[in-house]
């Protein structure tokens, strides 16, 4: 698990490496590595992170998170929910 996590990290450094320079919105460049090492371990399939119907399930979470008063809890479940719908 400690090596899955830290390729994760690499690829992500790595992507940060690339934009060197450039503005970044930091809001939602760590979902998809924390996502990606979550669903490895439970399901053992990396998410991509080019992966249209992930970054659409992301895009409505966050939404959710801004708009609702529902407890992280209830966010959590929904989006599990979310990802089980695309798969």
């Amino acid at each position: 698990m400690d090596d899955l996590i830290q390729d994760e990290v690499k690829d992500f450094i790595g992507e940060m490496e690339e934009l060197n320079g450039k503005k970044v919105c930091m809001q939602s460049k760590f979902h998809i590595p924390i996502l990606s090492s979550l669903w490895t371990i439970v399901a053992g399939d990396r998410i991509s992170k080019s992966d249209t119907k992930m970054v659409s399930a992301l895009k409505l979470l966050e939404r959710a998170f801004k708009v609702s008063d529902l407890s992280q809890h209830s966010l959590a479940c929904l989006f599990f929910y979310i990802c089980l719908a695309l798969l």
